[in-house]
Parts: C-alpha cells; structure tokens; sequence
C-alpha cells in the first residue's frame, strides 16, 4: 500500500523523485528484513515442532522406556522430565516436572477433560 502511494507520487513531476526513491528503497529493505525474520520464526517453530513429536513419542509408553534403559538413562530421564517426585509408602504419591512436560501433561489433561 505505501508502496503503491509512492508510486503514484512519481507520476507528479513536482515531487522531488529523490526522496521518493529513497523510501521505495527502505520499505524494500523492510519487506526483505521481515521475510527473513518470518523464514526465522518458521525454522524456530518447526525446530519446536520436532521436539513435541519426539518428546510424546518417548513418553508413549514410559514404563517401557524406563525399564529397558540403563541405570545412568534412568537418572537422565528423572532429572529431564520431573523437578520432583513424591514417594509415600514406596508408592508414588505426587510429581512436579520441568518445563515443558509440565505444560504438556497440563494440556493432555484439558484435552481429556
């Protein structure tokens, strides 16, 4: 839109072209410095993307994964997914976790509600 109001500005042969030509190469530069930062947010938003897709697709079935891993993945696992975790008569009895599980699990459960 700005563009095209430039443009038309050409046409009048009392507006000093210069000037206008100047803005025409701004918002030319503009559009290309918003592509590039839209091309950034897509990439960061497919890197997140992957992320969930990897994520759910390990804790599909976390008892599995839990019990074929060794004893050091055990640990990384724990520390990865729960900030805490509350043992009452050897049973668990509450768990805290670490972003982003926590908003996940929070969604899953106002998607089943």
């Amino acid at each position: 839109m700005h563009e095209e109001n430039l443009l038309d500005l050409l046409a009048d042969p009392d507006v000093p072209r210069a000037r206008i030509k100047n803005r025409l190469l701004k918002l030319s530069g503009d559009r290309a410095r918003l592509t590039d930062q839209l091309s950034a947010v897509s990439m960061d938003l497919s890197e997140g993307a992957k992320f969930l897709e990897t994520s759910l697709a390990l804790l599909a079935d976390p008892w599995d994964l839990y019990r074929d891993a060794s004893d050091e993945v055990r640990r990384r696992l724990s520390q990865a997914i729960f900030e805490r975790i509350y043992i009452r008569d050897e049973d668990v009895d509450g768990m805290a976790l670490v972003d982003p599980f926590d908003r996940l699990f929070a969604a899953e459960a106002a998607h089943d509600a």
